[in-house]
């Protein structure tokens, strides 16, 4: 059963969640008989794809990357390897997967930026603004820059 590689439709076709985590069809079972390489290859398809959610597209690049290692494993278990065969076959890959996470950090932290300087005039806008006390924050997800320490009751003119 083997499944082939992922072209560029499928991976526009993954859903991102709205939440923290990242919900994705991408996902390597066990019996899985793609070789490391289809699984590399996958993986630079995502990466080249455009970085529409940070968070998501790391969580996923780590996913894919401990599938990968079971993968690898799980093949040269079924060759009756040894030991050192499996770290040497891991090695020769995680240099391969390291690039690429450098390259999508790359490519995303322009997006990254971007992102942040519209969200701190927004921010900057909500203040001057907004004086309701509904207001709580804004979040990208990450928890360490939400405007829960802006609760407007302080600003008022």
């Amino acid at each position: 059963l083997y499944k082939p590689a992922l072209d560029e439709k499928s991976i526009q076709n993954v859903k991102f969640s709205n939440e923290r985590g990242c919900s994705s069809k991408l996902n390597i079972d066990d019996n899985d008989k793609r070789s490391m390489n289809t699984v590399l290859n996958d993986l630079k398809l995502i990466v080249t794809n455009k970085c529409t959610n940070y968070v998501c597209q790391i969580s996923m690049l780590c996913e894919f990357f401990v599938n990968a290692i079971k993968v690898v494993i799980c093949e040269t278990q079924k060759q009756n390897s040894s030991t050192s065969n499996i770290i040497g076959s891991l090695n020769s890959n995680v240099s391969e997967l390291a690039q690429l996470l450098k390259q999508m950090n790359n490519e995303c932290s322009k997006e990254l930026s971007k992102f942040k300087e519209q969200k701190n005039i927004m921010t900057t806008t909500i203040l001057k603004d907004n004086y309701s006390q509904d207001l709580y924050s804004i979040d990208d997800g990450n928890d360490d820059h939400t405007l829960n320490k802006y609760k407007t009751n302080s600003i008022h003119p």
